[in-house]
């Protein structure tokens, strides 16, 4: 089963004006996507033939009132959400335009020597789950980091899931889970995998425990995606012990990625080698969630435990 890009927010353009309307740049911000705690300087100016009357910016987060802000201002990037920056233009004809970028602010965590952008709240793939970020979904405990599939206040189950904020490339991708995970019912669904990208070279490679809908069905799986678009893909099934804690493990290298998972005992549960249609790095980061297949409720909440992500570069 792919995993799927993550939802996050686009710029957008609303209404500009006909060809003698006033023109309006929005230099900042630049990106889609923006850690709690990042700095962020809105930068805008407007202009039109006539000369211009009124420029203004409002800022407001999913679910607030907009407040205006200046072009130069520093914007406190505190609070997690959807963010959208409408600038307004007005000449000195009365002629109007304006212009709405929008963006996301994740709340971030620091765990297994990375920071992780923890995905905020609203309905999406894979799944589609709704998905929040919560410290009820989304938390450590000691060393470890643990996700949870949890009612939220309005009693919808939600999903879980962080994106590291590096992209790393070739080498050894090892996550290292203490949850039974033969135990997992028909439903449930813990990611570990690479993804990023654009178009049909979206690199993604993938550890995935899960039945798929169905008990009969082994509990684990592993996948090499070749080609976003028509979904070619290499993928193995295998079967999780009840002997954790696993090493889930994948070396990345040009032309080839070699799957080892192991059990507490040191048996192993998978060894595959893909040599077929390997992906080339790009913007791609780890990625570790755990959802609902098809958004089955599940008996109650659930909660899985990953003791460490590591990664070793090609050549180390």
């Amino acid at each position: 089963m792919p995993a799927v890009a993550p939802a996050h927010a686009a710029i957008s353009k609303s209404h500009l004006g006909p060809d003698m309307s006033p023109k309006i740049v929005i230099s900042s911000p630049k990106r889609t996507t923006y850690a709690t705690g990042q700095k962020l300087v809105a930068k805008f100016s407007c202009s039109g033939s006539s000369g211009i009357a009124r420029c203004t910016g409002s800022l407001s987060r999913a679910g607030t009132t907009p407040r205006e802000v200046l072009s130069g201002e520093k914007l406190s990037l505190t609070r997690s959400g959807s963010y959208a920056l409408r600038v307004t233009a007005r000449d000195r004809r009365g002629k109007f335009a304006s212009e709405t970028v929008r963006f996301l602010v994740e709340r971030t965590i620091s765990w297994s020597g990375y920071k992780w952008n923890v995905r905020t709240a609203g309905w999406g793939g894979p799944g589609p789950n709704h998905w929040s970020d919560s410290k009820a979904n989304v938390r450590t405990s000691g060393s470890d980091l643990l996700l949870s599939v949890v009612r939220n206040a309005s009693g919808r189950w939600t999903s879980a899931e962080v994106d590291n904020q590096r992209s790393l490339g070739y080498g050894t991708y090892r996550w290292v889970v203490a949850s039974d995970l033969s135990t997992l019912d028909a439903y449930q669904v813990l990611g570990m995998f690479t993804f990023g990208g654009a178009g049909a070279s979206i690199t993604e490679i993938d550890l995935e425990p899960s039945h798929w809908g169905n008990l009969s069905w082994p509990n684990g799986s592993a996948a090499v995606w070749q080609n976003a678009t028509t979904r070619a893909h290499e993928s193995r099934i295998f079967n999780y012990s009840n002997h954790p804690p696993y090493i889930n493990q994948f070396i990345w290298s040009p032309g080839k990625v070699v799957y080892r998972v192991t059990d507490a005992t040191g048996a192993t549960l998978l060894d595959w080698t893909v040599t077929t249609g390997v992906p080339r790095p790009s913007t791609e980061v780890p990625i570790i969630n755990y959802w609902r297949f098809h958004n089955a409720p599940p008996a109650g909440g659930t909660t899985v435990r990953v003791s460490s992500f590591s990664w070793v570069p090609l050549g180390h």
